[in-house]
């Protein structure tokens, strides 16, 4: 598919119920050059008032798309990019 792939892990504040996570994985699916999307929701939250802090996994070509612009699709919809970073490959 591609030649080179990174990944990087987005922190996602808000991410907290599978309509949620459905539609960030449908987002970035569609944009080109992303070749993988995995979504784990929180399973915890230390107080009530805390955001539910998701991780988002995302398998890239830097050819097409880059950091950038997974995270703003991902606040585009709402949700709140908290950290990035890049994951080891």
């Amino acid at each position: 598919m591609f030649d080179t792939m990174k990944e990087v892990q987005l922190q996602v504040a808000e991410l907290a119920c599978n309509t949620c996570v459905r539609r960030v994985f449908a987002a970035l699916m569609s944009i080109e050059g992303v070749a993988a999307v995995h979504i784990r929701q929180p399973t915890d939250q230390t107080a009530d008032w805390e955001p539910a802090i998701g991780t988002v996994l995302v398998k890239y070509s830097p050819q097409y798309v880059q950091p950038a612009v997974l995270k703003a699709c991902i606040n585009q919809l709402g949700y709140h990019v908290i950290a990035s970073i890049p994951a080891t490959n």
